[in-house]
This record gives C-alpha cells, structure tokens and sequence, in this order.
C-alpha cells in the first residue's frame, strides 16, 4: 500500500526527491533532503524531535504522578543526592527504598 501511494505520489510530480534541495517550513532555510519524510532542516527538524518528546513525557508524568515537595538544606540536598548516586539510585528511588525499609523493620501503620 505504502509502494503504491509513493508511487501515485510520484506520478503526480509531489513526491520529493532525495538529494533536492527543499526551504524549511519553520525556518525558511534551504536545507539538502536526505529522507523522503522530511519535512524540516535538521536544527528544525531536533528541536521538533525534542519538544514532542518533552511534552510526551511530561503529559505522562502529569497523569501518573504527583508532587511531593521535601524541604531540606542545600547541604542536606546534596549528601541525600551523593549518597544516591552513590548507590546507584535517583533520589526518588531512594527515599522510595528507604520508606520500604522503614515499613518493614518498623511495622506497617
């Protein structure tokens, strides 16, 4: 189907060849096309990539987790961010773990 819509594509004159060159839709630079999907120059083209993936993963965050604001020195921040990194863990992680454990030598409440 994919052949065949490229093909038909083709015949209509639409379709881009590789090797052309092509002005950005977002830029307006003319840019060399490398790929018969491209649609912007390669600056457009990462800073497209990378705010679809930052939307993508904060919509994702927003929908399944929520905020818990811990106020702690700035020393205190970084020793509990060393000691993390230390033990290979995100801060999260971390005090995740810790909690675990606090349950578990402490009994459940």
């Amino acid at each position: 189907m994919r052949n065949k819509a490229y093909k038909e594509k083709k015949q209509a004159g639409e379709a881009v060849a590789i090797g052309s060159e092509q002005i950005c839709s977002i830029c307006g630079k003319p840019y060399k096309v490398t790929a018969g999907s491209q649609k912007y120059c390669k600056e457009c083209q990462q800073k497209q990539a990378r705010s679809k993936k930052i939307s993508s993963n904060a919509q994702y965050a927003k929908a399944n987790y929520k905020t818990l604001k811990l106020y702690v020195s700035a020393e205190e921040r970084d020793a509990i961010k060393a000691y993390a990194e230390s033990q290979g863990m995100s801060v999260n992680k971390l005090l995740l773990t810790a909690l675990e454990e606090y349950k578990a030598n402490h009994g459940e409440k």
